[in-house]
Parts: structure tokens; C-alpha cells; sequence
């Protein structure tokens, strides 16, 4: 298999295949989670959304997250789930639209990385200094 590594402080993403190590992108501001999913590579940064095409370039799908973006989990082909540290989470389509799903901060109940169970459509989030994980259904229509 093949690993992919953030290196937020200096604003990298890694590839580790066989033990061997490759630099995929650098000079990325406020870097964090990254998702290999469905032949698409995709990682969250300054705020945005991501897309690595097929070029080994950046395109941002989408932006205006609030709350230092962390995690990245795929909802569907054309969909994703986007945790922020500070609190919020974010619905965001391939078309760039982004609806706040949960707002944390008024609680300071942060939101770090996150996790999808796609069959049942559960994401479980930590809470960050709560010492808990807290589950949603999320409803599509």
C-alpha cells in the first residue's frame, strides 16, 4: 500500500511506497489532513479544500472554512466531509459549495480529524479536549 503524509509545519505532502519516501507538494499554508479515496487525492489547507490533479498540481474545490481545516472524509463521488479544529464541520460538493453542518465554538467543542462509516452515513468526530467522540447520521437527500 501506499501511505500519504502531511508535514503541516513545513507545508508538505509525502508518499511512502516501499519503504521509499517522495515529496508530492510543497508550500502549502495551514496544511493538514489528507484523503486518497476513489483514485483522487485530496488534503485540506489555508482553509480550502483540495484536489491534486492528475498533473500532481493543486486545485482548490472549494474554500471559506472557518476554524483551521483538519480532516477530510469522502460522503460520496462529488461530496466530503471537512472537520476544523476550532469547531465546525463542513458539508463541501465538488461544485465548491460549503454548508456548515456543526458549529462547536460557542461550547468550545473543537472538532480534529473525523471518520465516515459510508454504509450506515455516520461521521464520529473527537472532541478534541473533551475526552469523547461524538457520532451524527448524516441525512442526504
Amino acid at each position: 500500500g501506499t501511505i500519504y503524509i502531511t508535514d503541516s509545519k513545513l507545508g508538505k505532502i509525502h508518499k511512502l511506497v516501499n519503504g521509499k519516501f517522495t515529496t508530492l507538494l510543497t508550500g502549502l499554508n495551514g496544511l493538514n489532513g489528507v484523503l486518497q479515496s476513489q483514485g483522487e487525492l485530496l488534503f485540506v489547507a489555508d482553509g480550502g479544500l483540495y484536489l491534486v490533479d492528475s498533473n500532481g498540481k493543486p486545485k482548490k474545490l472549494a474554500d471559506g472554512m472557518e476554524g483551521h481545516v483538519d480532516g477530510v472524509e469522502r460522503v460520496d463521488a462529488n461530496s466530503w466531509l471537512v472537520s476544523c479544529w476550532q469547531g465546525t464541520v463542513y458539508y463541501v460538493t465538488r461544485k465548491g459549495e460549503v454548508t456548515l453542518l456543526l458549529d462547536g465554538r460557542p461550547e468550545e467543542i473543537n472538532a480534529a480529524d473525523l471518520g465516515y462509516d459510508p454504509v450506515n452515513k455516520i461521521a464520529y468526530f473527537p472532541g478534541f479536549w473533551k475526552n469523547n467522540v461524538v457520532a451524527y447520521k448524516l441525512k442526504t437527500q
